[in-house]
């Protein structure tokens, strides 16, 4: 499956927190009801921009790299819980699998505008190395932020180093230093399944329901 950047300039920057999502139609009216949440893969500090990584997944998606430059995008929101502001934490546990690494780019780039000082640690797993979005500005992020990076890949290529398999618990034991991370948050994005498997993971690891937020919808 493709994975397509789907990005435009905003005429009324709507406001927004990192990790949150939008419901969009293209190039219809905006009252049409062919509407899809996508996660805002860009950040507040860089409106008026508004940034999408979106997973070729079925009718809709399917559609979106025929797009040309200048066609019109009716955005309903913000919406979703997936959002730091207003919670109180010492470190910051992110857990995507795939195309779930939208909102947490959010997350990472809002967080790098406002070098913020606090660990950060990811583990983004996929099936193949190719598949990885957003390696080189993953791997840079490293410089500008406390960033402990994992990426997990179930199908590596030879000489892969990183950590192998899927986000199971056997990894994520390995990757997660769960026992002084009371005051940290856990953000858990990917597909249904896997966000159900992780959260049951974490909580057999010790980490508290309070301290987990995620978002569930699918692509079509």
């Amino acid at each position: 499956n493709h994975r397509h950047q789907l990005s435009g300039i905003v005429r009324q920057a709507i406001s927004f927190d990192a990790g949150q999502f939008v419901w969009l139609t293209l190039d219809r009216t905006p009252f049409a009801i062919t509407e899809h949440p996508f996660s805002i893969s860009s950040c507040p500090a860089a409106r008026p921009r508004l940034g999408f990584t979106i997973k070729e997944a079925g009718d809709f998606t399917n559609t979106i790299g025929t797009l040309k430059p200048g066609a019109r995008a009716f955005i309903n929101g913000p919406h979703g819980n997936l959002i730091l502001s207003g919670r109180t934490v010492q470190g910051l546990t992110l857990i995507a699998g795939g195309v779930g690494i939208a909102p947490i780019m959010s997350i990472l780039r809002q967080l790098r505008a406002e070098r913020d000082p606090r660990p950060v640690k990811l583990v983004y797993g996929n099936r193949l190395a190719e598949q990885i979005l957003y390696r080189s500005e993953l791997d840079n992020m490293v410089q500008n932020l406390w960033l402990d990076l994992h990426l997990v890949l179930s199908e590596p290529p030879p000489f892969w180093d990183g950590p192998v398999g899927s986000l199971d618990e056997p990894v994520l034991a390995q990757l997660l230093d769960i026992e002084p991370a009371s005051d940290w948050l856990y953000v858990v994005c990917g597909p249904a399944p896997m966000i159900d498997s992780v959260e049951d993971i974490l909580e057999g690891l010790g980490v508290q329901m309070h301290q987990i937020i995620s978002e569930k919808f699918s692509y079509d």
